[in-house]
């Protein structure tokens, strides 16, 4: 299987499972959702918000394009619903950039800036690949 037929099948996965994620936590009730838990993230839309957030940090370094994130999470998050739309938007965005980048861009290189400070370097395939391990 090649690189990209690979990430193409992982980056489907990730929409998927970030589905599945956002609808089981959307059938709790909103003080569930947003009860404090000894997480690192807190709450269970805090930890989706990070997943969010990462994710556009990386569509960002993908672009060559700056982002506006200090941190790996928000101070505060759109609700539930919005925060979805958007991943979900994202998510489509993953899929249409696997789907188009060539395979010889797709090892290339890309450095960035860490939000934590800290040089980075890592093909859009390892981007991919952490994306979907996140």
């Amino acid at each position: 299987m090649t690189l990209l037929k690979n990430a193409n099948m992982l980056i489907h996965y990730k929409a998927w499972a970030n589905d599945l994620s956002f609808s089981c936590v959307s059938k709790l009730t909103a003080a569930e959702q947003n009860r404090i838990r000894k997480t690192t993230f807190k709450t269970m839309v805090s930890t989706l918000n990070h997943i969010y957030v990462v994710d556009a940090i990386f569509q960002s370094h993908l672009m060559g394009t700056e982002h506006t994130y200090t941190a790996r999470n928000t101070p505060e998050h759109p609700p539930l619903l919005a925060l979805w739309d958007n991943q979900k938007a994202l998510n489509a965005w993953y899929i249409d950039y696997v789907s188009s980048v060539s395979e010889e861009d797709f090892v290339k290189q890309i450095e960035f800036e860490f939000v934590g400070g800290g040089k980075g370097i890592m093909t859009p395939n390892e981007i991919v690949l952490h994306l979907v391990n996140l």
